[in-house]
């Protein structure tokens, strides 16, 4: 690191701390969006009798063709997509322990337009 940010003002104290706050917050922010959301769907289940997949697919996902990624329907890669940033959440929260390597950003790319 230069000690520069990328407009050309000097880092000091005060901006690494602003910075640091404000992606705590951020990070705060988006676990408990994650987690809300991975709650929400699973609070539709009717007690375990839907998978959060057919909730999906109740709610307008399709659920019939596999064209999403990794061969899954648009309702089976939502709640994929869905599990995994609960997951993250989780560990934000210290709730889990993720024991085994898992790249997050390969599994999300595809959200973000990535190939």
């Amino acid at each position: 690191m230069s000690g520069q940010t990328s407009v050309g003002a000097q880092a000091n104290t005060a901006t690494i701390d602003n910075a640091l706050a404000g992606y705590a917050v951020q990070l705060r922010d988006l676990a408990t969006k994650a987690a809300n959301l991975y709650t929400s769907i699973n609070s539709l289940t009717e007690g375990g009798q839907l998978t959060p997949t057919e909730v999906l697919a109740n709610i307008g996902y399709d659920n019939t063709e596999a064209t999403a990624p990794g061969g899954l329907t648009a309702a089976a890669y939502a709640a994929y997509i869905i599990e995994n940033m609960n997951n993250l959440a989780q560990v934000y929260y210290g709730n889990l322990t993720i024991t085994v390597a898992y790249n997050y950003n390969a599994a999300l790319a595809p959200l973000w337009g990535a190939t």
